[in-house]
């Protein structure tokens, strides 16, 4: 049982003084008002971003609401975000936590942190690493950001990374990385260096490898689909002919190695006689920006129809399938775009509008998400198999039959008009089991390679960048993305076509005029013209009205003569073949 606390306000010189980490109750003057939270931090550096503690009510039914914000020393407000704030200035930072009631009452608690100014580089964003790395693969080296504020101003600092492998020996990276262990399991350390000699500062992460599989005697791979689920302890993952058998005797999470397209999919299915536990908690995060993450948990359930979807930790849902349902199990699946989660039978659960944290959801940014998969509410032993990933079926063989996919930074644009910069976006190959699958872009025109601004073709280029290429000529550029994994499995179905229109008028131009006026029964030669248009083709009609002209076509240089007093109008009229038209008219009068 957790040892807690009970304090009148204020509370932190006490939690300074016993230096306390475990869970915290505050004491309301009002009854039912109490909350909950692991004892703060009450120190940092300027520049630092500072975690805000997870506050609980300790009796939920009597609390409406539980709102932190957060004062700057200068008494500015300072901005919250995934329950953070930036301390960007030297002082006493006041956390205020208000605890509103079901029945109109209130009730704060507050704290400090106080910032100094350190005399070397503080790290001021972190690196976003992932829980495991595969043993042989190329990694990007996760990137972080370093600030010098002892001069007085906040200046960018350089950093190095080392890596420190499984036998103690040190390589400083580059761009990218290849972490590699002898036994599964063991770890490697990247450590972020700031600053020299006695104003150095390095901030280290200790991050475990697994290894995959190994090849078969035609060089291809092997999975050991067990391999890609690191179990951060208390539990054991195996294969089955159902797929990766998750075990624990109690509360186990393990998380999935790879990232994989963020409109993502997963089926779990029970096993007879393991399944007293409360549920599966699956949790997703953004490859790239771990503050957007949402979670499904899905409860055991009575039936083996259905059970409940909990969304965040929060509402639950009703959904088809169950985890007491031994043939068919549960499957749930996420559309990235619209941010819908269907079951079983396709149906919609839910709409995921918030983040795990609170903040707004409209889908994943990078489009790539990492999963993690917890086994809750046990105590004996407890069995789930993940049958599969995005349709990635986990076999005992170890063999992978299915092609990667491109997931596109940007959206492409499938319309612009001509003379515009059309943009290629990158694209990013998401495989289920190889990290290291490769993406490509070809972009054609009638079959013939578009070249990009620079001059290059782009004729199966890496995708791993933006391209740009000019859409000088009305018509049909086709994009292609293609992909291939170490399986040689190839995707080549990724084509996205780019209509080019023309939504200006063409220009007429006269190469002579008329007289405004002119005697009855006078000849004119009907004047030349010049006619463009920067879509291509563009057609022409010259036509007279008038008196007793009525409507005649005409073309430049004929010659006619007026016959009827009053006024007559010769039209010019030029249009392109999206419907963009221009018309120019002389106005004569016959006196």
């Amino acid at each position: 049982m957790s040892k807690k606390l009970f304090f009148a306000l204020p509370i932190l010189a006490i939690l300074m003084i016993i230096g306390c980490a475990f869970p915290v109750v505050f004491a309301a003057r009002e009854s039912g008002l109490e909350v909950e939270y692991t004892a703060p931090v009450t120190e940092c550096n300027v520049g630092e971003r500072v975690a805000l503690p997870k506050v609980t009510a300790v009796y939920p039914d009597r609390v409406a609401s539980v709102t932190l914000s957060v004062k700057k020393p200068s008494g500015a407000e300072a901005p919250v975000k995934a329950n953070e704030f930036v301390a960007d200035e030297a002082g006493a930072f006041t956390v205020y936590i208000v605890v509103a009631g079901v029945n109109g009452a209130t009730d704060t608690v507050f704290y400090t942190v106080t910032a100094t100014v350190a005399d070397y580089p503080v790290m001021t964003s972190t690196p976003y690493i992932p829980d495991v790395y595969l043993s042989g693969k190329t990694y990007a080296v996760p990137k972080a950001e370093f600030t010098d504020y002892s001069s007085g101003e906040p200046l960018s600092a350089d950093y190095r990374v080392e890596c420190t492998g499984e036998s103690g020996s040190v390589t400083v990276l580059g761009e990218t990385f290849v972490p590699a262990v002898s036994v599964g399991g063991n770890k490697i350390k990247l450590t972020y260096i700031a600053g020299k000699g006695d104003k150095q500062n390095s901030v280290s992460y200790d991050i475990p490898v697994m290894i995959a599989g190994e090849t078969d005697a035609y060089g291809y791979p092997v999975y050991d689909y067990a391999s890609l689920f690191y179990s951060h302890g208390g539990g054991i993952a195996t294969v089955t002919d159902k797929g990766v058998e998750l075990s624990a005797t109690s509360d186990a999470k393990f998380s999935f190695a790879n990232r994989v397209n963020a409109s993502f999919k997963f089926e779990l299915l029970p096993v007879k006689g393991f399944n007293s536990f409360g549920g599966v908690r699956v949790v997703v995060t953004d490859a790239l920006d771990k503050n957007v993450s949402i979670s499904l948990t899905v409860k055991k359930g009575d039936t083996d129809r259905t059970s409940t979807m909990v969304l965040n930790d929060g509402q639950g849902y009703s959904a088809n399938g169950s985890l007491t349902d031994y043939n068919s199990g549960v499957k749930f699946e996420f559309n990235n775009v619209n941010c819908f989660i269907k079951d079983n039978s396709s149906a919609n659960v839910c709409r995921v509008t918030e983040c795990l944290n609170g903040e707004e959801f409209t889908g994943f940014p990078s489009k790539t998400v990492y999963m993690t998969f917890e086994i809750i509410e046990t105590n004996v032993a407890s069995k789930v198999n993940v049958a599969q990933i995005n349709s990635h079926y986990f076999s005992t063989d170890g063999y992978d039959a299915i092609p990667p996919i491109v997931v596109l930074e940007k959206y492409v644009k499938n319309s612009v008009n001509v003379g515009e910069t059309v943009v290629v976006p990158a694209g990013y190959a998401a495989d289920v089991v190889d990290p290291n699958a490769k993406a490509y872009v070809s972009v054609t025109k009638g079959g013939a390679a578009v070249k990009d601004v620079s001059g290059t073709e782009i004729r199966k280029l890496s995708a791993d960048k933006a391209y740009e290429f000019s859409a000088a000529e009305t018509g049909e550029y086709v994009i292609l993305y293609t992909a291939v994994d170490e399986s040689e499995n190839v995707y080549d179905v990724g084509y996205y076509t780019v209509y080019v229109t023309d939504d200006e008028s063409p220009v007429l131009t006269l190469n002579t005029t008329l007289n405004s006026s002119y005697s009855w029964w006078s000849k004119i030669t009907i004047p030349e013209f010049t006619a463009t248009d920067n879509g291509g083709t563009v057609n022409t009609i010259v036509y007279i009205t008038g008196p007793s002209a009525g409507y005649k076509v005409v073309k430049a240089g004929d010659s006619y003569t007026f016959t009827a007093y009053g006024k007559h109008y010769i039209r010019y009229m030029a249009y392109d073949a999206f419907g963009n038209v221009t018309v120019l008219t002389l106005t004569v009068e016959v006196v």
